[in-house]
């Protein structure tokens, strides 16, 4: 089957300093795959760099055999790319509803805008909130928003970029529950950057780990989390030669 997703030796500087180098992904329809690292590690140059904000420096990038390289952020949505934000980007001052419908026309046509609409705050957990500012729902409700605006575009690969940063255990269990159910009720692909372990170890299929804009390690998440090399990316190389000294013990 073809992948949804192909990366393939995505580089990218900015002036001298490298911030991707030698890049690969290929995505499954269906999987939820993790990409962390450190901070600096590149990870959100890479969702920049796929998404078409940043042309690469050097490499390819395939939507179901299409090359997007070059192409700007709004044909790489048309074709089925949606993504979310470190920093939250609603309209605030809009209702729930109409941050919803700003990317909703155009959409899929034999349902009623307003009924899909309705579908999607339902999905998210926000139908009794349609007429409120989306600037005044909780953190957590802003987040799950902004996801539901992603969704609109009926996307075939979803891109959640720390989508459980700021919020409390009970808000990223939601919140977990709600990715997984996206995943698996619309066989939706998801490529996710996050910071909280629990959340990505319990959700992801695969994971792929950067240090230094570089893949250190891939796999699923028990082998990510016995690895050495992303043990020492974390925490320092102390932390690895503790583990060796207390193996000797």
């Amino acid at each position: 089957m073809e992948p949804v997703l192909a990366v393939n030796s995505l580089t990218h500087y900015f002036g001298g300093l490298r911030a991707v180098h030698n890049l690969n992904i290929s995505l499954r329809q269906g999987v939820i795959h993790g990409l962390i690292g450190p901070n600096g590690a590149g990870k959100t140059t890479a969702f920049n760099l796929i998404t078409g904000v940043f042309k690469p420096s050097q490499g390819n990038i395939e939507i179901f055999g299409e090359n997007l390289v070059g192409k700007p952020s709004h044909y790489c949505a048309k074709k089925g790319i949606a993504r979310t934000f470190q920093n939250l980007r609603l309209f605030s001052r809009l209702t729930v509803e109409e941050n919803i419908r700003v990317v909703q026309r155009g959409q899929d046509k034999n349902l009623p805008e307003k009924y899909r609409i309705k579908q999607l705050l339902k999905l998210v957990g926000l139908e009794n909130s349609t007429s409120n500012f989306a600037g005044d729902l909780p953190y957590g409700a802003q987040r799950r928003l902004e996801i539901a605006r992603a969704l609109a575009i009926q996307p075939k690969l979803l891109m959640l970029d720390e989508p459980a940063a700021g919020m409390n255990p009970s808000e990223t269990d939601d919140l977990t529950r709600l990715i997984r159910k996206i995943n698996e009720e619309f066989s939706i692909t998801v490529l996710l950057i996050e910071h909280q372990m629990r959340l990505v170890m319990e959700l992801c299929h695969e994971i792929t780990v950067l240090s230094f804009g570089e893949v250190i390690s891939r796999g699923t998440p028990e082998e990510i989390r016995n690895d050495a090399k992303v043990i020492e990316a974390y925490l320092g190389k102390g932390v690895n030669k503790l583990r060796g000294n207390r193996a000797k013990c």
